[in-house]
């Protein structure tokens, strides 16, 4: 019974060490977007036509349990939508958004070289109008959604350069709700990225 107790506690305080002693990070990235599966809601016969755009954000994380740990990132991404032709007429949606992924980790070292996947959910948050034009050339008027929840997942690969690791990522973004222009379903957003970054660590 002694020993049970007294391993308990052995276990008990390398979880607490482990997460005080916890390495965490903070860093800034580019993003560069394609929106390669976006299509507008409800429309049969839409022909996409993959719409660029991009942005950037602040990020940081920490590592905890061996190699699992948590990111998360304050962004901006311009140019989200989607666009093409329904009937032999050019559509399309576009606007911009503030977004917050809370992903967990799973990031293995390798000598000055790190590799993390991740996955986790996204939250987008429309900002200013959206722009574009729709069918019968109506004007698509103003997005009513306020919060936006999708999934992410993707992987970086990082390279220790001076004082911190400069990253490249890929990962892909698939909205689980759609976007709602005057309370009507409108777009449903599915992206691809490739980001660019620097970051430190402590």
């Amino acid at each position: 019974m002694q020993l049970k107790r007294t391993l308990i506690l052995c276990a008990l305080l390398a979880a607490s060490v482990s997460v005080v002693s916890a390495e965490s990070y903070f860093g800034v990235k580019g993003i560069f977007r394609t929106n390669l599966g976006s299509e507008l809601a409800d429309n049969n016969g839409f022909k996409n036509v993959t719409m660029v755009g991009g942005g950037g954000s602040v990020y940081a994380g920490f590592n905890f349990l061996f190699f699992l740990g948590l990111h998360t990132e304050l962004g901006f991404t311009a140019n989200n939508g989607a666009k093409g032709e329904i009937q032999g007429q050019e559509v399309g949606l576009r606007f911009s958004t503030i977004d917050i992924p809370i992903c967990l980790t799973a990031r293995v070292p390798i000598g000055p070289v790190h590799v993390m996947a991740m996955i986790g959910p996204n939250f987008s948050f429309p900002v200013g109008d959206v722009k574009g034009v729709l069918f019968d050339n109506q004007s698509p008027g103003s997005i009513t959604s306020k919060c936006i929840v999708g999934i992410l997942g993707g992987a970086e690969a990082g390279l220790a350069l001076g004082p911190g690791s400069l990253v490249l990522g890929v990962r892909y973004l698939s909205d689980l709700q759609d976007f709602k222009v005057e309370g009507v379903k409108a777009l449903v957003r599915r992206s691809f990225d490739v980001t660019l970054g620097y970051e430190f660590r402590f």
